[in-house]
């Protein structure tokens, strides 16, 4: 290796060490302007219009989310498992207590799952904040490394962060795309649509919202 080889690597490597705080800075700043897009397109508050979505905390999301597709939904719970009763059973006065404790018993299986999702977030976000915050603080000393010749540190380096970052407003997306599903903030959700064969009976349309906000 000659020095003439080595002096490009170094130079390189000199200017993302000096620049790596403000190269991380400006990914930090799409990964917002990504997330204000997303609520200008969508909506920026919840769908009572109480509270700005990005302010939410885990906590909020996890109500939020029983509320919407868990909580309240117990009444659509208990006509899916009488229904589904009924097609066992035949039409029988047994299928009404069967159904309503079925429908109670599902509630809880959804609000357990939502609880337990919205913990796994919460430490996902935690991980990935975390592993941001260690990136932009060991950057230079990783992308010193960059300064031998045949090692790229940067690209692994920049990688590792965006992966980091998307989380934020991926979840944001899905949340958005959570009230959409449940017609929460854009009108009637048995209004339009159409209930796909196999799942659900044709009369519970508002439940099929609730499910497939829970699914995604």
């Amino acid at each position: 290796i000659t020095a003439q080889q080595a002096i490009p690597s170094i130079v390189i490597s000199l200017i993302l060490v000096t620049f790596s705080y403000a190269i991380a800075g400006f990914m930090i700043d799409l990964m917002y302007l990504s997330m204000f897009l997303i609520l200008g397109i969508f909506g920026q508050t919840l769908p009572d219009g109480s509270q700005n979505i990005m302010d939410m905390s885990i906590r909020q999301v996890m109500g939020s989310l029983f509320k919407d597709a868990g909580g309240l939904q117990a009444g659509d719970n208990v006509d899916i498992v009488t229904n589904l009763f009924s097609s066992l059973l035949g039409e029988n006065t047994l299928n009404t207590g069967l159904g309503v404790i079925g429908g109670l018993t599902l509630t809880v299986v959804l609000a357990i799952a939502i609880l337990i999702g919205s913990v796994k977030l919460f430490f996902e976000l935690l991980k990935s904040y975390a592993s941001v915050i260690l990136s932009i603080v060991t950057s230079p000393l990783i992308l010193m490394f960059g300064a031998m010749p045949g090692k790229n540190a940067f690209t692994p380096w920049i990688k590792d962060l965006i992966g980091n970052l998307l989380p934020f407003p991926t979840v944001l997306f899905v949340l958005v795309v959570f009230y959409q599903f449940s017609s929460l903030t854009s009108g009637n959700g048995n209004e339009g649509g159409f209930m796909p064969p196999f799942l659900l009976a044709r009369g519970q349309a508002g439940a099929i919202a609730s499910l497939m906000g829970l699914a995604l």
